[in-house]
Parts: structure tokens; sequence; C-alpha cells
């Protein structure tokens, strides 16, 4: 989108992968560690209301599915997993048939139910922002369409389709 090759890009990620080290770990250290015995530092010791790691806990969730198999899920989970499996079959299906007119997004709904009610939200305004301004500027060529709908890159699969 910004015009990098391959190789920028990757020094850019090395670059990244440094410096969030670099800042990452002083900080865990800070928040974390420092006041804790050394016997004592486990992750149950470090997830509180202040720092509820949502992420962390749900990779946690999915290396236990994987260690333990699905039958260590209680029932409601399961049942749950199915519902969510034949309801993205079925707005998947839906789109076939309606030929990519069907409104829903299957990606975007299952990213609102694990993500963060701040971050859908975030990228529902940012979403909801785009297609205004593609609204506002339809016109190919013009500098505000260049800016908004050409150089749009989407944050939240199928939360708007882009204007016409």
């Amino acid at each position: 989108m910004l015009g990098g090759k391959p190789r920028q890009q990757a020094i850019g990620h090395v670059i990244g992968i440094f410096a969030g080290a670099l800042a990452c770990v002083p900080l865990f250290f800070l928040l974390f560690l420092q006041r804790m015995p050394t016997a004592c530092v486990r992750w149950a010791n470090m997830v509180s209301e202040q720092f509820a790691f949502p992420a962390a806990l749900q990779w946690k969730g999915v290396a236990e599915i994987i260690a333990r198999g699905v039958s260590a899920l209680p029932y409601t989970a399961i049942v749950s997993m199915i519902v969510a499996a034949v309801s993205a079959a079925a707005i998947e299906i839906a789109k076939i048939v309606t030929r990519g007119r069907f409104p829903l997004s299957a990606v975007s709904i299952g990213l609102g139910v694990v993500l963060p009610p701040e971050a859908t939200f975030a990228m529902f305004v940012g979403a909801l922002l785009f297609w205004i301004m593609g609204r506002r500027h339809p016109v190919k060529g013009t500098r505000g369409n260049e800016f908004w709908v050409e150089g749009l890159e989407r944050s939240a699969p199928g939360s708007f389709p882009a204007p016409r």
C-alpha cells in the first residue's frame, strides 16, 4: 500500500522486533517481575483486573484444547462452537447465493465475538468513516477519492461494502 519493496518491509519488521523487545522487556520487568519473588512468577499472578491479557488468555485456551482435546471443554462451549460454525456456513452460503450482496460477514462477526468491545468499536468507526468519505468522493482520479477510496486498507473485513 505504501509502495515498499519486500526487502524494505522485511527490514522494517526486523527493526520492529528489536525495538519492541528493547521497549517491552524492561516494561514487563517493571510492571510484573520487580515486585514478585522469583518463586511466585506465574501467569496466574500477573492476570488481574488492571492487566487482563485477553489475547494471552485466549491463546492459553487454544493451547489447552490442543493439549487436552475438545472433550475437556464444557458442554456449552461445544454447543457454541457448533452454532458458530453453522451460522458462519449459512452466512457464506447466503453470500454465494446472492452473489456477494448479502450484507453480513462471518469474519466480521467472528472478530466481533473474539476481540474486546473497544477494538471492534474502533474498527466500526474507521469503516464507517471510510464509507462516508467514499460516498463524498465518488469520482475516480480526484484527490479525495484517491486518498479515501483507493487508499483504503480494510481492517474489518466485510464491515461496509466499498462505495460504487
